[in-house]
């Protein structure tokens, strides 16, 4: 309704020449064809895309296989302050 009332405040028409727009207006809008849905293949090829691009960022491979640094050790106090300096 909210359109109708806009036809005619815009086109300053009848009520009727208003209805009657607004219904050819979406008779058009409906018989617009969608786009066809993808097949499978292409369906799959776009989801192998996305989760390549998303390995760059945090590929598991990256994340698993990284070097691994061991964490610093407090010195041992038998060695003294320079670690072997007996």
């Amino acid at each position: 309704m909210e359109a109708v009332k806009e036809e005619i405040l815009r086109s300053s028409v009848s009520v009727e020449e208003a209805m009657d727009r607004h219904a050819a207006f979406r008779r058009k809008f409906r018989s617009t064809t969608a786009a066809p849905l993808p097949t499978l293949g292409e369906f799959l090829s776009a989801v192998r895309q996305l989760v390549m691009r998303s390995k760059g960022v945090e590929s598991p491979r990256q994340i698993g296989g990284a070097r691994r640094v061991a964490p610093e050790r407090d010195p041992d106090p038998s060695e003294g302050v320079g670690g072997g300096d007996k």
